[in-house]
């Protein structure tokens, strides 16, 4: 029993992060006709979009944001898991209680995320205006 729930943990964890990589990498557009840049590079130009290379501030909030996610992803499928322990304990006390170690370790680990991408988002948006980018 273990065992199989401790596999389906580690699907779901493996699937949730290859959906946000995956998700993250369909946005790609190789392949585009020069025309089809041109025409894309002519539009944010006229929106007063930044066209050519993004500032290294902005690639940086990328991998934060990106690092973030996976971590909170990881944090909601522990509190899933915690639950089910708990509610397999079968008035288990020693269950019980494991169940409701992780509970509290995956709640707290949650707010941590949380609070660094606030922290996080502040110094990205501090250093942007910082350094006009």
């Amino acid at each position: 029993m273990f065992n199989l729930s401790n596999r389906l943990v580690k699907l779901a964890v493996v699937s949730s992060v290859f959906s946000f990589v995956a998700g993250r990498l369909a946005y790609a557009q190789e392949g585009a006709e020069p025309e089809d840049v041109y025409f894309i590079k002519l539009v944010a130009k006229l929106s007063g979009l930044p066209t050519g290379q993004p500032a290294p501030v902005v690639i940086i909030a990328g991998v934060i944001n990106l690092v973030l996610s996976v971590v909170g992803v990881i944090a909601v499928c522990l509190i899933l898991y915690g639950g089910y322990l708990y509610l397999v304990s079968l008035g288990n006390e020693e269950k019980i209680k494991q169940a409701k170690r992780l509970l509290m370790n995956s709640v707290i680990g949650l707010v941590i995320v949380f609070m660094a991408y606030a922290l996080a988002e502040f110094i990205v948006l501090a250093v942007a205006r910082a350094t006009g980018a």
